[in-house]
């Protein structure tokens, strides 16, 4: 059974690096989408193993949208990224809204898998 992870991001080019490397070498189902809407039509219409949000979107911001994930399902392991280097103030807002993981652009491929595959794991064991 492959999981399931959504991805929202405005940049074309992360998000089709990221989503490829995921389906491909990680064997993920990935839904990407582009807007805090396309976000939350696809969050309220499937089930998803874990979210990854971009904080800076054209229509919204990604601490809203991971918010309203949380209220939706509070179990789901969401990582917010970003480009612009407000570290701590991130970390801070983060948490209020309940993010699990924070990464800032840029980053390794492999630093993201890690950190999905721990957050998944996590999430498994607490089921």
């Amino acid at each position: 059974m492959s999981r399931k992870i959504l991805i929202v991001d405005d940049d074309a080019g992360f998000l089709s690096w990221l989503k490829f490397g995921l389906e491909e070498k990680e064997n993920f189902e990935v839904v990407a989408a582009e807007t805090v809407r396309e976000g939350s039509t696809a969050f309220e219409a499937s089930v998803f193993d874990l979210v990854i949000i971009d904080i800076k979107l054209p229509d919204g911001d990604g601490f809203e949208l991971c918010r309203k994930v949380k209220m939706h399902n509070a179990t789901v392991p969401v990582i917010l990224v970003t480009g612009v280097f407000k570290e701590f103030e991130s970390w801070q807002k983060g948490n209020k809204v309940g993010m699990n993981d924070l990464l800032i652009k840029p980053f390794s491929y492999e630093n993201m898998v890690q950190r999905v595959e721990r957050l998944l794991k996590k999430s498994t064991l607490g089921k």
